[in-house]
């Protein structure tokens, strides 16, 4: 292709030039550009776009000649810009037609930037001519990594890297939890304005003449925010023609998707002129065509699309739901379980699982329309067990939905995705433990997860600060609320005692949980407090009462009290009740006997008097000494 040819030759020449840019360059690049189709200010915005993504790619990559080349062509698609100034009212009314996975630039794919032997000098992005002819470009750390723009509110995530607030929020907000630049996952998603970084923008601009930015650029679109689709095979379907960017010449046999439906999905997504009912209409016109293969590859693409749009739309999920796409969802889905097509059973799962988030009449649908089968199919494959599951917690949050999972054949999987035996994704272990939480409220299903064996699932699970401690703990709490299920893990000291431990080295919140099962498994049941206490929860209860505060402070000092109660019912049980005649009958049989003691010593004081002495009165003492007995043995009388 000639203009391949010229922009090599272009990059070649720019290597050996000091940096700045020349009429002629300009001139050269305006009349490839204007050859390859990018006529108007749209045309051009879209080659801009395209253009900063492959430089963020070969940034990433670090691809130095790459990046070298692709900076030099941004600064000449700039400079080829201002020749559009006065299509400036196009220039903002332009609707780019690209999506997420789609992403282009016709001049990029006649270039070959990989060389082929003709290597170019690393671009020096300090010194280019920018929008104005004579500005140049500011340093790489002074621009957002996202937006490629001087920043206005540069913020610091949790990888260290620094963004314009704008967008790093946008792509927080989409939905992803990782560093853009350094694609790792981030502990935390907070941002910390960076005003050192904030401070060299403003001496840059000063020494440059540059005005500081006084506002955030343009909010970037979703589309132009998804990095990470950069590493995925990318294409552009602009005017009804197909383009393949240089990175993935090989793409194209495996691209090979419907035009009139690709073209739909960008229209639909981009331009925002159709509207929710033409929308469900064409879901509905090609989901309803016949399941023969030719037709597949298209429903499938639909369903990506109805996954997709209802993710984060919810009046265009409640929309599809009242024009009944529910049951070609549950018809396509129950096709490709026929088919063993996998992709297709994880497609439509998703679609189903977007159209009931946070709509329970559109679970319902699900409910009635035979869901609960189908998943119960999926959940015993490993290639399509966590997308059952997951739709299996969406639906569980239903109380209609509880009743009918309980007693069916996914319980047994559903425990045995507390297993993290590496077998399945952390996510998939979460959302199994959440799923047997909301089925854990519906009573009846108590007895059907003791059988299955939840008891020593959870006990597994049951580890200080995890992450799924606190909700393990709920389940069990929501069982020891039943008579089966509290008779049930008061019997299992190894569960008690994995309890008890959560009291000494848990988080606050896992402690105040422990604390309220243990209070339920022991209030009116004494078997149940006999096993904690032979557990060493003492200790652990008055440590809490010592050094916290608040519901757990309070819980605690309640089963201690429960304990103390039921401490004072057992040695009243030892000790059987004293009768009134008992007490009276032990006194006066004492009382006789001190007289007969009396009677005895006096006769043997009279025997060893000389005759004619007084006969001896009782003594007081002695009296006193009965008079005490006897009150002595009422007041034991009165305390029982």
């Amino acid at each position: 292709m000639q203009a391949g040819a010229d922009m090599n030759q272009l990059i070649q020449n720019e290597a050996k030039s000091n940096g700045f840019l020349d009429d002629n360059e300009v001139e050269f690049f305006r009349q490839t550009a204007f050859r390859v189709g990018v006529a108007s200010s749209a045309a051009a915005l879209t080659e801009r776009r395209a253009l900063r993504r492959l430089l963020e790619r070969a940034h990433a990559e670090e691809d130095m000649k790459k990046e070298s080349a692709v900076s030099y062509l941004l600064q000449l698609m700039r400079k080829y810009s201002y020749l559009f100034r006065s299509e400036a009212s196009d220039f903002t009314n332009s609707s780019l037609c690209s999506s997420p996975s789609c992403s282009s630039s016709s001049l990029s794919s006649s270039i070959d930037l990989h060389g082929n032997g003709h290597a170019t000098e690393m671009f020096n992005l300090r010194h280019i001519k920018g929008l104005s002819g004579s500005m140049p470009l500011p340093p790489e750390e002074l621009r957002c990594p996202i937006s490629l723009q001087l920043m206005h509110d540069p913020v610091v995530v949790a990888s260290g890297q620094t963004y314009e607030r704008a967008c790093i929020e946008k792509w927080f907000d989409s939905g992803n939890t990782t560093c853009p630049k350094t694609r790792k996952e981030l502990s935390q998603l907070s941002m910390t304005p960076n005003y050192g970084i904030k401070g060299l923008i403003t001496s840059w601009c000063e020494q440059n003449g540059v005005l500081v930015p006084s506002a955030p650029p343009d909010s970037p679109k979703l589309k132009y925010l998804r990095i990470s689709s950069l590493t995925s095979s990318t294409c552009l379907v602009t005017n009804g023609v197909s383009t393949i960017l240089f990175e993935d010449t090989g793409a194209k046999d495996e691209a090979k998707v419907d035009s009139r439906v690709a073209s739909e999905k960008c229209t639909r997504q981009n331009s925002g002129k159709i509207s929710r009912a033409t929308t469900c209409e064409l879901w509905l016109r090609v989901l309803s065509k016949n399941d023969d293969e030719d037709c597949v590859d298209e429903q499938r693409e639909v369903v990506g699309q109805i996954r997709l749009l209802l993710k984060d739309d919810s009046e265009l999920r409640n929309y599809a739901g009242e024009s009944g796409i529910t049951e070609p969802l549950i018809h396509f889905l129950e096709m490709a379980i026929c088919r063993d097509d996998v992709q297709c059973q994880v497609v439509g799962t998703m679609a189903l699982f977007n159209l009931a988030v946070s709509n329970d009449r559109n679970k319902k649908q699900q409910l009635s329309g035979g869901v609960i089968p189908l998943m119960e199919k999926m959940i015993q494959k490993p290639e399509t067990y966590e997308a059952a599951v997951a739709m299996y917690l969406n639906l569980s949050c239903l109380a209609e939905a509880q009743a009918i999972i309980g007693p069916s054949k996914a319980m047994p999987f559903l425990i045995r995705s507390l297993q993290d035996d590496g077998s399945r994704s952390k996510a998939c272990c979460l959302d199994g433990l959440l799923t047997l939480y909301n089925l854990s409220l519906h009573s009846p299903n108590v007895p059907i997860l003791i059988s299955s064996g939840v008891i020593q699932s959870l006990h597994d699970v049951l580890t200080p600060s995890s992450p799924r401690t606190e909700k393990a703990l709920a389940v069990l709490i929501n069982m020891a609320l039943t008579r089966a299920g509290k008779k049930e893990i008061a019997a299992n000291s190894a569960m008690v005692a994995a309890i008890v431990l959560i009291l000494d080295n848990g988080e606050l919140a896992e402690k105040e949980k422990a604390v309220s099962c243990l209070w339920i498994i022991c209030s009116g049941d004494d078997g149940g407090s006999q096993t904690v206490l032979q557990e060493g929860a003492i200790p652990a209860l008055v440590s809490l009462t010592a050094n916290s505060t608040g519901k757990v402070r309070e819980k605690a000092q309640r089963l201690l009290s429960l304990f103390r109660g039921q401490r004072q019912r057992e040695l009243e049980q030892l000790q059987p009740p004293v009768q009134l005649h008992e007490v009276v009958s032990q006194a006066a049989a004492q009382h006789e006997l001190l007289q007969q003691q009396a009677e005895a010593e006096t006769a043997a004081k009279m025997a060893t008097e000389p005759a004619g002495g007084k006969k001896p009165r009782l003594s007081k003492s002695k009296s006193k000494r009965f008079t005490r007995a006897f009150t002595c043995l009422l007041k034991k009388w009165s305390v029982r």
